[in-house]
């Protein structure tokens, strides 16, 4: 099961609805046999998959707005189960010492999964009547255009204000702009593969300066009776230095990934996507 196209699906709107549904699936497989800290990490991940792909046909995707929302408060429903997690995890890698520093929010997991499988359920018995209603790269060129054009954007707040807020939006941008580039792999295999790894190399950094913020935002604003002054202090130091390398290495990939233009770089793919698909005997 491929996050990518496939010439075997003969159309656009066919390639969306299976990509759709193996998401849904892997995410529901997930709740049923994984442990919570897992199945909530493959909720939020397939779900932000899957808003990445109506992002790229959101253009020609009737029901964009709706399901775009829906999958994005399915994945908030555990967003602060996640969040704890991660920050045991963050301040243990960052000490080497095992985290006793975040209590658990007030909420039954099971209930919490629960409700997402159910959520995901119903996006599953709607996707059979999806439509796309433009073919071939019309379809697709917005949504990747705009994406890209967000990214670099977000690039340029963070350089320019480099605080938690700009350098999570372009995270989650990259992320989006990584997923396109997965999606439309097939129809230019060699250029499409390293953008895909460079972007996941840029929010693999932006990632771990997000749980640096989660951790210094929870040690200045929780009560530290389980850790000295003078050692939190310590702590906050080490992720301020940590944070600040992550930032450097974040605008040097970002530079690089996000360099050309994103109306040059969309005709560009959109050649290669009429020979692709004349080749393949896909839907033009």
């Amino acid at each position: 099961m491929a996050f990518r196209l496939k010439a075997s699906d003969g159309s656009l709107e066919a390639s969306v609805k299976r990509i759709a549904a193996e998401q849904l699936d892997k995410a529901l497989a997930s709740i049923e046999s994984q442990g919570p800290d897992r199945a909530i990490h493959a909720v939020r991940e397939r779900c932000k998959k899957m808003r990445a792909l109506l992002r790229l046909v959101r253009t020609a995707f009737p029901n964009y707005a709706e399901e775009n929302a829906f999958l994005r408060d399915t994945a908030r429903l555990v967003s602060r189960k996640r969040d704890a997690y991660v920050i045991r995890e963050t301040f243990a890698a960052l000490t080497g010492e095992p985290a006793q520093i975040v209590a658990e929010p007030a909420q039954d997991i099971s209930a919490l999964l629960g409700e997402c499988r159910l959520r995901l359920l119903a996006v599953k018995a709607r996707t059979p009547s999806w439509s796309v209603d433009e073919r071939g790269w019309d379809a697709l060129s917005g949504g990747f255009t705009k994406t890209t054009r967000d990214a670099r954007r977000a690039a340029k707040t963070a350089r320019q204000h480099p605080d938690a807020r700009s350098h999570h939006e372009l995270r989650k941008q990259v992320k989006y702009h990584g997923f396109h580039c997965q999606i439309l792999r097939p129809i230019k295999p060699r250029k499409l593969k390293r953008r895909v790894r460079e972007a996941a190399r840029l929010a693999d950094a932006l990632g771990r300066h997000h749980d640096l913020v989660l951790l210094t935002s929870h040690l200045t604003g929780a009560p530290t009776d389980f850790i000295s002054v003078r050692r939190s202090h310590e702590i906050l130091m080490k992720a301020s230095n940590s944070s600040a390398a992550l930032e450097r290495v974040a605008r040097r990939r970002a530079r690089k990934l996000l360099a050309q233009r994103p109306r040059r770089l969309s005709k560009s793919l959109g050649k290669q996507w009429k020979t692709w698909a004349a080749e393949e005997k896909f839907e033009l």
